[in-house]
C-alpha cells in the first residue's frame, strides 16, 4: 500500500489562510456583481406592487399610516419607536 502525499494539500491550506482581500479570485468579485444586479431587477420588480400597495392604504382610509409604529419599551426601560 503507498502513502498518500499530503504536500500539495498543506500549501493549499497555507495558502488559503494566508490570502488577503485584495487578492481574491475574479469568481467572487463575479458573484458580487451577481447579487448587486439581481438586487436591482428585485427592486425594480417589487417597487410598483409597493406603490399600489401603499397608494390602496391611502386611498381606503387616508388617515391611515402606509408604515406600522409602536412604541416599545428597550433596554434600561427606555422607550424607542420601532417602524
Amino acid at each position: 500500500m503507498e502513502k498518500a502525499d499530503f504536500k500539495i494539500a498543506q500549501t493549499t491550506t497555507q495558502y488559503s489562510e494566508q490570502r488577503k482581500s485584495h487578492e481574491k479570485p475574479v469568481h467572487d468579485k463575479v458573484w458580487r456583481v451577481f447579487d448587486f444586479i439581481a438586487a436591482i431587477i428585485a427592486l425594480i420588480i417589487s417597487a410598483p406592487i409597493l406603490l399600489i400597495i401603499a397608494t390602496s392604504i391611502k386611498l381606503e382610509n387616508w388617515k391611515a399610516p402606509v408604515f406600522f409604529k409602536q412604541k416599545r419599551v428597550g433596554k434600561n426601560g427606555e422607550n424607542f419607536s420601532d417602524v
